[in-house]
């Protein structure tokens, strides 16, 4: 954590309400919703508060439905869930952006010129984007060899273990499974008699290098997925199999497959229309360059200096709170 970080900490006076992001991240476990936010299972809780903080002497309140609304709809870059360290991170994020944005405004940031180009140039890429999606591939649609093209040139990137290997652990509760997550953890890979007591004692049954494939029926897609995409010594679950909370602990992989063109088709169209859109780039931007005279109207080296200036403003607004008191 950096000085700033502990200012704006200092500042805010934040409080994060742990029984409420428990009660948070139950539900998104239970409902294994590790890379999806579906605000439909929060409606119970979407008005509890998750967080607090002081702002211009008002007390300013994060509830659920806040906090899906800054995941969903406002993150740039979608962060994957994996434990309720990454919920209370998200939370701080949330705090620290109203409170730097303040400051930033403050000391006239905001108004840079700097600041403004960066504003510009979004919302001209956002422009781009769209215009990309709906003009150029009208130009150059991609077709079904393209499809196929793009599949075998990019095999390489969709290679994946034939099966997982996960020991798999059995309980009647989810909190029973939760309570035992350490232990299974740090349990030994191919020892069922090395078990401790605590996690023995709430065991239901439990499967060693138990082989689960790409396409195994007996588990839902997103156990696999997740089975797939976590490292080997790590936990998934609890997941609710047939009345009981199974955690998975993988050990191992096994062998190597080429996923098929039909379970990777999304990605590879994508891949395509990328290369479509370059290569329509390719052609149409020296005409352009010959039309439009790019000039750079920025004044780097001053806007380096107005940003150490702010620096040095900030230790001296917090200097000056501090020999006050």
């Amino acid at each position: 954590m950096t000085d700033y970080d502990h200012l704006i900490n200092k500042k805010s006076h934040s409080i994060i309400y742990e029984d409420i992001v428990d009660r948070f991240f139950k539900i998104f476990v239970e409902n294994e919703l590790y890379y999806e936010t579906d605000v439909s299972y929060f409606t119970p809780i979407s008005k509890l508060v998750m967080a607090s903080y002081i702002l211009d002497s008002q007390k300013v309140k994060i509830t659920v439905d806040d906090y899906l609304h800054y995941y969903n709809d406002e993150l740039v870059f979608r962060l994957v869930i994996k434990n309720k360290k990454d919920l209370y991170n998200i939370l701080n994020e949330m705090i620290y952006e109203v409170f730097a944005y303040r400051d930033a405004e403050n000391l006239g940031i905001t108004t840079a010129p700097k600041f403004k180009m960066d504003e510009l140039n979004y919302k001209n890429s956002v422009v781009m984007q769209f215009y990309e999606e709906q003009e150029l591939l009208t130009k150059s649609p991609v077709t079904d060899n393209d499809i196929n093209d793009s599949y075998e040139k990019n095999k390489n990137r969709f290679i994946i273990p034939e099966y997982i290997i996960s020991n798999m652990f059995f309980f009647n509760s989810w909190n029973d499974a939760q309570k035992a997550r350490t232990d299974i953890k740090n349990s030994k890979d191919d020892n069922s008699n090395d078990l401790p007591k605590d996690l023995t004692r709430n065991l239901c049954n439990m499967i060693f290098n138990k082989e689960i494939s790409y396409k195994d029926s007996l588990f839902s897609k997103k156990i696999i997925d997740n089975l797939y995409k976590i490292q080997k010594g790590n936990i998934a679950g609890p997941y609710k199999i047939d009345g009981k909370y199974v955690m998975f602990k993988k050990v191992g992989e096994k062998g190597k497959i080429v996923m098929p063109l039909e379970d990777v088709k999304k990605q590879i169209i994508y891949i395509a229309e990328q290369d479509k859109i370059q290569q329509v780039k390719k052609e149409t931007l020296p005409e352009l360059k010959k039309k439009y005279q790019l000039v750079d109207l920025i004044d780097h080296h001053k806007y380096i200096q107005m940003a150490q200036d702010s620096t040095s403003v900030l230790y001296k607004q917090e200097s000056e709170i501090s020999s006050s008191k």
